[in-house]
């Protein structure tokens, strides 16, 4: 008797050989998925996958219970890893790593223990043993500490361990964080894949959707750092760039990269910072597009940080003035700005009730002593 296939821990764990397997077996290969309408749906699947790690929310539960939904699950991953790696923005592919391992890891989180110490065994390079009593594993205190050290919380520090032997002694709960992140590292390392021409033509229209998904994170990121952008807190050094790049002047290569390699920090977008170059004599918009998606990480696959104060002083842009002498980094003066306009701000909202009173008293809605024309 043919032992019932488990498409629900197939359609969960897409990364297992198993699940690789299978879809081999049905024999149906990527470039088929990818060329054939008739895997529309499973493309879909892939582009949703994608989309869906880049909200608040996660991937969400993918498992399937029947055949035909548990192939589509399945096949959505691989399609999903050859977006992320056409798309190739670091920003993408680790935030694509921290989900899928995320969603993963909540399902490991009800598996029995014999499927744990497969998946850490022959799937994520975290072998574990169980003791007698079917709910303590243990690690050796080196596999312990590839998986862990990225978590942050001291309370997975090696020192707050159960340590016995080598060996580091989990619960259940544990074990399948630590193997979590195992696979958030696999996956991360495993992308970007190459991409050939062929993929990037099929995929075309779903990779414009990831770009823009990933760009709006990038600027909800960004917001959420430095809020919204504003001129006022532009350390002297760029504010120096911007008025020489939009009063035409030739500002040198090294001044253009650091300008928009500080604007792209802070909030402005590919589009914006191309358009702040127009007013430059020598404005080429495909090669401006080229150079600036390209600082920005869009091409490269590396975002460039902005140079330091140090290094801005090598290339001589730094305007060595006093207000900004000690900040070390244009970021750090654009913060610091940025605070200060924020601890001012309770300030004068303050105020404000103390200047309508005044004006109330006076029985004119203004304060006392201003005319309606301002006099």
């Amino acid at each position: 008797m043919a032992l019932a296939v488990d498409y629900a821990r197939r359609s969960r764990y897409p990364f297992r050989k198993e699940s690789s397997e299978w879809v081999r077996e049905q024999g149906v290969s990527l470039g088929e998925v990818l060329s054939n309408p008739v895997y529309r749906r499973v493309v879909e699947a892939g582009t949703k996958r994608v989309m869906d790690a880049l909200g608040e929310g996660g991937i969400g539960d993918q498992t399937a219970h029947a055949e035909p939904e548990a192939f589509v699950r399945v096949l959505s991953y691989p399609v999903a890893r050859m977006l992320v790696s056409a798309v190739g923005d670091l920003l993408l592919v680790r935030r694509h790593a921290l989900r899928e391992a995320e969603e993963a890891g909540e399902r490991m989180a009800g598996e029995d223990a014999a499927f744990l110490l497969e998946l850490g065994t022959e799937e994520l390079g975290l072998p574990a043993e169980l003791e007698e009593d079917g709910e303590t594993f243990t690690v050796h205190f080196t596999d312990y500490l590839k998986s862990a050290s990225a978590i942050r919380d001291r309370a997975w520090k090696l020192y707050n361990q159960d340590l016995h032997g080598g060996r580091v002694r989990l619960t259940r709960t544990k074990y399948a964080r630590l193997l979590q992140e195992a696979l958030r590292k696999r996956i991360e390392s495993e992308l970007p894949l190459e991409v050939n021409e062929q993929i990037l033509e099929v995929l075309k229209p779903h990779i414009e959707t990831v770009v823009m998904g990933v760009e709006a994170l990038r600027s909800s990121i960004q917001r959420e750092s430095y809020g919204e952008f504003s001129l006022e807190y532009l350390p002297p050094c760029i504010r120096d760039l911007l008025d020489k790049i939009q009063k035409g002047v030739n500002v040198p290569h090294v001044g253009r990269f650091a300008l928009t390699a500080f604007l792209s920090q802070v909030g402005l977008g590919t589009t914006d910072i191309i358009d702040l170059f127009r007013g430059s004599p020598d404005f080429r918009e495909d090669l401006a597009t080229y150079q600036v998606r390209h600082i920005l990480g869009e091409i490269s696959g590396t975002r460039y940080t902005p140079p330091s104060c140090s290094t801005m002083n090598t290339y001589g842009i730094c305007l060595r003035v006093k207000e900004c002498e000690r900040a070390g980094h244009p970021l750090k003066y654009y913060r610091r700005m940025q605070w200060r306009a924020r601890q001012e701000r309770p300030a004068q909202e303050a105020a404000e009730p103390e200047s309508a009173a005044a004006g109330e008293a006076s029985g004119t809605g203004r304060p006392t002593g201003v005319s309606p024309d301002g006099g």
